[in-house]
């Protein structure tokens, strides 16, 4: 999750859990077997991204991540004088080093460059104008 401005704080992706209370990861194939659609159905829950204003106290939808991912870094930057979201690497099926950008203003998600290696549980810092 992280802050984008005074009133919004978004929440990116991130992991769900089965019936039975344990954490369900893609590549626990017999977990998602056992649980069928209805696991199926929340495995969205690794693209979703929402966003709470603390102002309205309400949380609303954003446009879907455009790979799924969880155990990913995030982080607010100043790209091109506007704050942007960034969410890189994590996990799905594999180890990811893909990146995506979301311009808060546009409301869109961007390819960003891929990084040298991949990488999850990672930290990502803002910048100071983020």
């Amino acid at each position: 999750m992280v802050q984008v401005d005074n009133d919004n704080l978004v929440a990116i992706g991130g992991r769900l859990r089965t019936p039975d209370g344990t954490l369900l990861d893609f590549s626990d194939k017999y977990k998602i077997r056992k649980f069928g659609s209805m696991i199926l159905e929340k495995l969205t829950s690794f693209f979703r991204v929402f966003s709470y204003s603390m102002f309205k106290n309400d949380w609303r939808d954003l446009p879907k991540l455009g790979q799924a991912r969880q155990l990913h870094s995030c982080a607010v930057i100043d790209l091109d004088s506007q704050p942007k979201i960034i969410v890189v690497g994590g996990r799905n099926s594999e180890i990811l080093k893909s990146v995506e950008i979301f311009d808060h203003v546009e409301h869109v998600w961007v390819r960003g460059p891929d990084l040298k290696s991949p990488t999850y549980m990672s930290d990502l810092v803002s910048n100071n104008k983020g």
